[in-house]
């Protein structure tokens, strides 16, 4: 999903194929060594992904707070070692930063154009809070950003849940209807993109807006002339509460998708 995300990202943003498909690979492996080695067998922890443009660059963090990336003894290949040395071949630039007990942030940079230049990285690290370490979270500044990466990241779920290709054609289909609306929050903030992965059912969560935003949204997915609307591609949507405790706190539109029982489906 993160490669899905940031590729999207880039693209929009011109990259060159070549360094593309270095871009891929290199987020990919710095991914996979959260996963492998940032916390103790049987712990989860939040996995913090940001791509930021520094003039001709685009610099791209992989952060975690957990106990320091260590290889473990009983991971089969030395994927860590594997994994540094192919993200400092693949990138123009790349740092790593913390220690025991303070989490990592692997940092990479690649050139927008062919002729690039490095920029300078920055410091910081994730923090712990409340999380379901089986959904994602985006938080997406740049409208012009918001399609590429919202299409990429829905169609790339959808797969993974094996839903039918019309399913998949519905869901990136609404996810891009949404996107063009410009569902930015009243204040200005960037808009935040929740997917709840779980069994049985997918939802999506666009906003917050303030109170009364998210139901416009809805609205002017109506489509004009021959009545209903895109949203009826989902199979639920509603106006959520970005906090039930605030009614003044924002509201985000939620989006269902109901993925087919697999051993159901195979009977």
């Amino acid at each position: 999903m993160i490669r899905h995300g940031i590729a999207g990202v880039a693209e929009a943003l011109g990259m060159p194929e070549a360094t593309l498909t270095d871009l891929r690979t290199a987020v990919t492996e710095a991914c996979t060594n959260t996963v492998l080695h940032a916390y103790e067998p049987g712990e989860t922890g939040p996995m913090l992904v940001e791509a930021t443009v520094e003039g001709d660059m685009l610099r791209v963090s992989v952060a975690d707070s957990g106990q320091g990336i260590r290889p473990r003894p009983n991971i089969e290949r030395s994927s860590l070692r594997l994994g540094l040395a192919l993200i400092s071949a693949l990138s123009a630039r790349f740092e790593i930063a913390g220690g025991a007990d303070t989490g990592t942030r692997v940092t990479m940079y690649f050139p927008l154009t062919e002729t690039g230049g490095a920029g300078n990285g920055t410091g910081g690290f994730a923090t712990s809070g409340d999380y379901d370490p089986r959904d994602t979270e985006l938080s997406v500044s740049d409208q012009r950003l918001l399609m590429p990466v919202l299409s990429r990241l829905v169609r790339a779920i959808a797969a993974r849940h094996d839903l039918p290709m019309e399913r998949i054609s519905d869901a990136v289909l609404l996810a891009d209807a949404i996107a063009a609306e410009d569902p930015r929050a009243a204040d200005g903030s960037p808009v935040h993109i929740r997917v709840e992965d779980g069994d049985n059912r997918i939802n999506l969560k666009v906003g917050p807006f303030l109170p009364g935003g998210a139901e416009q949204l809805r609205e002017r997915l109506d489509i004009p002339g021959i009545g209903g609307s895109l949203t009826n591609l989902a199979d639920n949507v509603e106006v959520a509460a970005a906090n039930p405790d605030d009614p003044e706190g924002g509201e985000y539109l939620a989006l269902g998708f109901t993925v087919p029982d697999r051993d159901r489906s195979a009977a």
